[in-house]
């Protein structure tokens, strides 16, 4: 006869594997907590195992032809084709939920699995991107130093970089560490307007965008590349993508007192070469 401890636990494991089945829970715990998940390019498709395909269009420096009342439109070819790369970030682990833990609830199980994808997938995948961002060829890289006029001179020559190269400022990202986002805070040329109208006793001092055009997010140093203090990035000169892998939970594993959780990851972020110079990395000066 099954006994009452025996259902609870049934129940509990029915809970989890609910949640765990379900691909849209913990990619959604992996999409809120990921910084650079701006960068996912949104019509990139994954064909196979690990094969990521996406549509490639040309630069076109054509300039607009005129239309001839005897001659109608003059025909614009579109050279549209698609690109397969192979995707080389194949990663797999698993999370064991102790019976003890299963004993507490189902609520303590599903938050044991979600600080995983929180403190190993979400780090993992956010250093390996800013490295990829980094290390491409053809980006732009240059020294900088803190606390001088160097971090908006080096961001105004970032922007007219990116605008010769025919690549739009408008929605650039920022990434940076919390030394060059406090030193852009504390900089004399950054203009400050405090609202003195609520009473409320808040002072906001976030700096959210620049010139209204560049979100800024704050990066942990740990996750940038060595030496690397910023990193802007128009997302349209980046494909990126993440596989939606589906976990699995085993019951009754033979050498564990618990459940066991298989958790597998596809994702890769690629540079497009005709647009490189969309990437602009800021390096501690040598000294």
């Amino acid at each position: 006869m099954a006994t009452t401890e025996n259902i609870a636990l049934a129940n509990t494991i029915d809970n989890v594997k609910n949640y765990v089945d379900d691909p849209n829970n913990l990619y959604g715990v992996l999409r809120a907590g990921l910084l650079t998940g701006d960068l996912d390019t949104p019509f990139v498709q994954f064909v196979g195992a690990s094969t990521m395909s996406y549509p490639v269009f040309p630069k076109n420096t054509t300039d607009l032809p005129d239309y001839s009342k005897t001659g109608g439109y003059t025909r614009v070819n579109v050279d549209y084709d698609r690109k397969e790369v192979t995707v080389s970030q194949n990663k797999g682990y698993q999370i064991g939920v102790d019976r003890l833990d299963l004993e507490d609830g189902h609520l303590t199980s599903i938050m044991i699995i979600n600080n995983q994808v929180r403190q190993m997938e979400i780090p993992t995948l956010d250093k390996y991107r800013l490295n990829k961002l980094a290390s491409a060829s053809g980006v732009t890289s240059v020294e900088i130093t803190l606390g001088t006029d160097d971090l908006l001179k080096a961001y105004d020559k970032a922007v007219e970089t990116l605008t010769d190269n025919e690549l739009p400022v408008s929605g650039t990202i920022l990434y940076c560490t919390p030394s060059f986002y406090s030193a852009l805070k504390q900089n004399d040329n950054v203009r400050r307007t405090v609202n003195v109208n609520q009473n409320d006793g808040n002072i906001n001092r976030n700096i959210v965008m620049l010139d209204d055009v560049t979100k800024i997010i704050q990066v942990p140093t740990s996750r940038m590349p060595a030496s690397t203090l910023a990193i802007l990035v128009q997302p349209l000169a980046v494909i990126a993508g993440i596989k939606r892998s589906y976990s699995k939970l085993i019951e009754d594993p033979e050498d564990f007192d618990g459940i066991l959780i298989n958790r597998r990851l596809v994702h890769d972020l690629f540079v497009l070469e005709d647009r490189a110079k969309g990437v602009y990395v800021f390096k501690t000066a040598s000294e």
